[in-house]
Formats: C-alpha cells, sequence, structure tokens
C-alpha cells in the first residue's frame, strides 16, 4: 500500500509553488474504494461540512439529502447524484483508515499540514466552476477519469486579500488540459486558477482525493511571532497611536524581533498514525464471511446523542449510534459470520471496521 509515495513527493521539490506538475501512473490506489466512500456516508456521523453536494458550482440545499443533525440519507446522496450532483466528503481521513496514513505520511514528508476532501462526479458533470485554492493542492485520481483545465495564475502564491483582485471565468481560456486517470497525481501550487469536468460518455463516475498543503509561510510566522511578543510586553497590547510614522513601527517591529531571538515557533506537522497496519483492500473486501474483533479488551466505546465513538491504542472511529447493538454483538472477541448480524448491509459494515483495522478477517466463503 502506498507504493510510490516517497519518490512522489520527492519529486514536487522542482515544482514546489513554482508551476502544476502531472505524473501519470505515479501511485497505487489500494488506499481507497468506492465501498469506503458508500460506508462514509452510511454509518459514520456527518455535519453538514463533513459531506456536501455540489452542482455546476451550486452547494445542493442539505435539507434535500439529510435525516437530522448528523446523518445523511444515503438513497437521496444517490438520487441527486445520478441527477449531476457531485459528492463532496471532506476531512476523509478522519474517516477511513489507510486515507488517514496516507495524510500522516504525506505531512510528515513535507512538513505541511495536510487534510484530505473527495470528490464522485457523475458523467458529464462539474462540482466547481473556475476557481483558485489559496493552498497546495495533489489530486489522486482514484476511479474513472477526469479532464482538468488549467490557467495559470493570477498572482502568484496569492493571500485573501490577493485573491479578490482576479477571480478567473468562464471566457478565460486555458492554457492546458490533463487527462487524468486512476493512479494519476496532479500537484498544483496555490493561486494556479483550474476548473474539472467528468466528461466520460461510458456512465462511470470519476473520483478523486484533493489533498490540502498547508505550509507555514513567512507571513503567517511573523503573525504568530506578534502575537508571541504581545504575550509578554503590555506596549504591544496598548492603543496604536494615531500618528505613528513608519519609521517608529519599524523601530517597534525591531524591538519585537530582538526581544525574541531564539523563540522563533516552528512547527512539525502529522495527520494521523503513519505506523499502523491499516488493512489493504485485498484482505479487507470480497466475500470474507468470518471475522473476529481486533483488540476486544484494549477498545473504549464511548456513546454520546446521536453517534458512538469506539477507540483502541492505535485507532479511533466515529459511528451513528444505531450501531450500538451491532457493536455490543462483535466487540467480545469471538469469531462471528457476517451473515448472523441484525443489520441491512452488514458485508458494507464488516468492510468499513476492517478497514478502520478494528475487524480481523478469518475466512472468505
Amino acid at each position: 500500500m502506498l507504493n510510490g509515495l516517497p519518490a512522489l513527493l520527492d519529486s514536487l521539490e522542482s515544482a514546489w509553488e513554482a508551476r502544476p506538475l502531472y505524473q501519470p501512473g505515479a501511485i497505487e490506489t489500494d488506499f481507497f474504494s468506492t465501498a469506503d466512500l458508500e460506508a462514509r456516508l452510511r454509518f459514520s456521523p456527518a455535519t453538514p461540512t463533513d459531506v456536501v453536494l455540489n452542482f455546476f458550482g451550486k452547494t445542493v440545499s442539505p435539507q434535500s439529502f439529510r435525516t437530522g443533525e448528523s446523518a445523511v440519507n444515503y438513497d437521496a446522496v444517490q438520487r441527486l447524484h445520478k441527477g449531476g450532483a457531485t459528492i463532496i466528503a471532506n476531512r476523509l481521513q478522519n474517516w477511513v483508515g489507510p486515507v488517514q496514513q496516507l495524510i500522516g505520511t504525506i505531512s510528515n514528508h513535507l512538513g505541511v499540514r495536510a487534510n484530505c476532501n473527495l470528490y464522485c462526479t457523475p458523467p458529464m458533470s462539474r462540482g466547481f466552476d473556475i476557481h483558485v485554492d489559496l493552498h497546495d493542492v495533489l489530486v489522486v485520481q482514484v476511479a474513472g477519469s477526469k479532464e482538468w483545465y488549467l490557467y495559470g495564475e493570477p498572482y502568484r502564491l496569492p493571500n485573501k486579500r490577493l485573491a479578490k483582485f482576479h477571480k478567473p471565468g468562464p471566457g478565460d481560456k486555458p492554457r492546458e488540459k490533463i487527462v487524468m486517470s486512476p493512479g494519476d497525481v496532479l500537484y498544483l501550487p496555490r493561486g494556479e486558477a483550474h476548473a474539472a469536468v467528468n466528461a466520460s460518455t461510458s456512465g462511470q463516475a470519476s473520483v478523486h482525493l484533493t489533498i490540502g498543503l498547508h505550509p507555514q509561510t513567512l507571513h503567517s510566522l511573523l503573525i504568530e511571532l506578534v502575537d508571541l511578543a504581545a504575550f509578554e510586553d503590555i506596549e504591544l497590547r496598548k492603543t496604536a497611536p494615531q500618528e505613528l510614522t513608519p519609521a517608529e513601527l519599524v523601530g517597534r517591529l525591531n524591538k519585537t524581533v530582538e526581544s525574541l531571538k531564539g523563540e522563533v515557533p516552528t512547527k512539525k506537522y502529522s495527520a494521523g498514525n503513519t505506523q499502523a497496519n491499516w488493512p489493504s483492500l485485498q484482505i479487507s473486501t470480497g466475500d470474507l464471511d468470518k471475522y473476529r474483533w481486533a483488540d476486544p479488551g484494549d477498545t473504549i466505546v464511548t456513546a454520546k446523542k446521536d453517534r458512538v465513538r469506539v477507540s483502541s491504542p492505535t485507532r479511533t472511529i466515529e459511528l451513528l449510534r444505531e450501531l450500538d447493538s451491532v457493536l455490543d454483538r462483535i466487540i467480545c472477541g469471538d469469531v462471528f459470520e457476517v451473515a448472523s448480524l441484525n443489520h441491512s448491509h452488514p458485508k458494507l459494515l464488516c468492510h468499513h471496521l476492517a478497514r478502520n483495522g478494528f475487524l480481523i478477517p478469518i475466512s472468505r466463503s
């Protein structure tokens, strides 16, 4: 699992913050399957920002596919998806173990904060109009194909203020077109205007992961330094003089920097347990019919109003509260048959728990 990732990340050095980099067939995609997406939608709690549907740049009303505060109606999501809506599952690393390993490895290797959002787009549709992101991204195609149109950078490495000055629109001409297939990876520096469409005529949905890369910039570091200094220096917390000259401000900043010598804050980002032995698709899918719980003696189950948090020494997952009785049945540690579970989708549920390291497969029918 994750074969090719170290070489892929090393190759980013030449393009980092400078230019897009397309690498076909750069990574195996056994860290994610469409069954993982279905399990995410069916079994795990979802706030209105966790699962979003977009239709040609417009956000679909959550009331059309949600059931209560923490759950989505899977059948409604599928109906809207077939009608052209893109399914967006944000922060996917919190719900799929191997994706957490992927994000943790990327975060540790590059020294940046990273997160992962999934986009599942039906044929002849798109989720967004032309836009720019204010962070670098890695796009990983995992199923189907997608056409990406790149329009260049209106401003190099923009922040929120710069991004307001030029917003690309439908009249802009793309300078490059890239057709991505499973295993292809595309790096886009922040500020690269882009759009993507599933132009497939075969009827297959396009699924890709967008991995957001959030480095600490000098801008953010300076803000942190001033905040750190203000914690100790009451003068920085006083009202600024109305007639403050540029020279006086520079002098004040120099004094602040001088007081902070040796205290420059640094960050080491990590997005998950990169050492956990997350099960690959080969051993957690298919016609498996018997499992047992991996750590019955070290599992802690915490029930809340609408969800259940299941924790072991190396992993945690949240599930809908309605799965309480099923968990009671299988956490004891005895071998059980999938068909014995009192649930409408027992095989998919076992897949979900196995992919997150809570179940160990015993046999295949």
